[in-house]
């Protein structure tokens, strides 16, 4: 996508970002080793916006940073379940997952990581209204998709993106919803009241 962080918080928020937003490059250059620079500008574009840092998955602050066995730290699962991790000393370092001791590669650079996780901190709890598109309306998913910018397809996660709407749902192998499953269900979400209604009335949603 080429897209920059201030422009995906941006385009998420529906506002220009301030300086408030971010955190002080003081704060950042509080640990006490060199971040990568990836995770280094997004402290300092948005570390400050609880809807990207914690409002689903936790990041953690840089005063709370630290090197363990030779990887950086920087997310835990809402849960507590998982972490991800980088190897200290690259700019845009590849992002790994720990579950309870089993490590497995993103297969993804730092960089892209965090914009996925800007899309994925907002559809899981960033955004007011949600609705869930009605089975019957499922047929003609690919149809609807046609209006819609995809911006996440990754370990099962799909999202798509409109101004100040997201659309997610979590995928079968080849990319399409999961079927027959308590995670089923593909969701839409709105930023404002108004929009949610325009989605109600579009897509006839179940709120």
């Amino acid at each position: 996508m080429n897209r920059t962080f201030t422009d995906i918080a941006q385009q998420l928020l529906g506002r220009p970002l301030t300086a408030q937003d971010g955190l002080s490059m003081e704060r950042v250059e509080a640990y006490q080793a060199p971040l990568p620079l990836a995770l280094q500008e997004f402290y300092t574009t948005v570390g400050n916006l609880e809807c990207f840092m914690s409002a689903y998955e936790q990041f953690v602050p840089p005063t709370d940073l630290r090197i363990t066995d030779g990887m950086l730290t920087f997310l835990w699962e809402a849960e507590g379940v998982c972490s991800w991790y980088v190897k200290p000393g690259e700019d845009d370092p590849i992002v790994y997952m720990d579950v309870e001791g089993s490590c497995f590669s993103e297969e993804m650079a730092l960089s892209a990581f965090l914009e996925m996780m800007m899309y994925t901190q907002t559809a899981m709890c960033g955004y007011p209204y949600c609705g869930i598109l009605p089975d019957d309306k499922l047929p003609s998913l690919p149809d609807i998709l046609a209006d819609w910018e995809q911006v996440v397809l990754h370990n099962g996660l799909a999202i798509y993106c409109q101004p100040g709407l997201l659309l997610w749902y979590f995928t079968e192998e080849d990319g399409t919803p999961l079927k027959d499953d308590v995670l089923s269900g593909v969701s839409l979400l709105a930023r404002t009241r108004r929009d949610f209604k325009q989605l109600v009335k579009r897509y006839g949603l179940r709120k």
